[in-house]
């Protein structure tokens, strides 16, 4: 199924080239015949806005929907798609980037290695030392650093040379905090996972500690809760912004927090709680998942195989059960939507 859909995708894009007039790349090769139709070149990769890698004797290049081929030059590679609005391309091994009408956004190709544009910068390379260009190829930074993320929220990761710890970057260029880290993580609503002394917390915009504790591990925060550990029994709860638990019990395993709900595991079992650490199930099933509108699917083992039942938004069971098979689609998607569900 995968394999003719890819398969319909390639003949969409030729059967949309395919009504363009004979191009030229130069004045012996012709891309098209204008009277078989036959390709000289080949489709790659079909990418976004309805443009697609093309290649040709080992070299790459781009063609829009309407057949026009947007660089004269040939690339010996070429990135998997266009973000925001630049593509990365490479040439006698070193790095540039295009855009959409063929323009290369360096005039001389300077960079060992490039990555993606992300929140209006890509980080760039030099002799293993990192760096970050804008959208007009300019430098964010006078310093090169051992290494950097991207940018999330405003703030990009980095790291310092001589004794390895982390801090972050603005996108002036500035750092965000004057105490650097072992480890740092991308921000998330507002706030970034911090380590140092094999003991964690979180940072603010503004670069201040979240937490006068500091706590063994902790995940990202959605939806205002995060989840933390305890190291002496690796037990598992959600703290709120304010640093306070969410719940007086703790759990083997937590999900992370979607559109209100939150699956929590204990002794084999599990259950399905608000953002008040309220729990929405009179009963423990072998497992849960909240869907959007509130209502709440559990699967229990019966035999050999499982029933499925349904609760809804005010946690009154709708009183039926339905038999389920492990091998059946229901099941997988079921568990596969649970997966999606999981702390990370």
């Amino acid at each position: 199924m995968r394999k003719q859909n890819k398969r319909a995708l390639y003949e969409s894009i030729m059967r949309d080239v395919a009504k363009v007039v004979k191009r030229k790349l130069n004045e012996e090769d012709d891309l098209y015949d204008s009277e078989t139709g036959s390709k000289r070149y080949r489709i790659f990769q079909r990418l976004s806005d309805g443009m697609a890698i093309i290649t040709k004797y080992h070299r790459y290049n781009f063609i829009n929907r309407d057949g026009f081929i947007i660089s004269p030059t040939w690339f010996d590679w070429v990135g998997n798609d266009f973000y925001e609005g630049f593509a990365r391309v490479e040439k006698n091994d070193k790095c540039n980037f295009i855009d959409k009408n063929g323009n290369l956004l360096l005039d001389e190709w300077m960079f060992d290695r490039v990555s993606d544009f992300h929140e209006g910068f890509a980080r760039v390379w030099n002799d293993d030392k990192c760096n970050f260009i804008d959208k007009n190829g300019n430098l964010l930074l006078d310093e090169w650093f051992e290494g950097v993320g991207n940018f999330h929220e405003g703030f990009a990761p980095v790291w310092n040379k001589e004794d390895r710890k982390m801090n972050f970057i603005d996108k002036n260029g500035d750092l965000l905090c004057r105490e650097w880290f072992d480890e740092v993580d991308d921000f998330h609503e507002g706030f970034a996972r911090v380590l140092k002394n094999y003991k964690c917390n979180f940072i603010d915009r503004n670069g201040n500690l979240l937490f006068d504790k500091w706590f063994d591990r902790v995940g990202d925060f959605h939806e205002g809760f995060a989840p933390v550990w305890n190291k002496e029994n690796w037990k598992m709860n959600f703290i709120d912004r304010n640093g306070d638990l969410l719940c007086s019990e703790w759990f083997d395993e937590v999900s992370n927090f979607k559109d209100g709900y939150a699956i929590v595991r204990l002794r084999y079992e599990e259950n399905v709680i608000n953002t008040d650490g309220k729990y929405m199930l009179p009963e423990w099933y072998d497992y849960c998942y909240p869907k959007r509108n509130g209502e709440i699917m559990v699967m229990r083992r019966r035999g050999t195989g499982f029933q499925i039942g349904e609760y809804d938004s005010r946690g009154r069971f709708n009183g039926e059960w339905r038999d389920i098979d492990k091998n059946s689609r229901e099941y997988k998607l079921f568990i596969g939507r649970r997966i999606n569900l999981q702390y990370k």
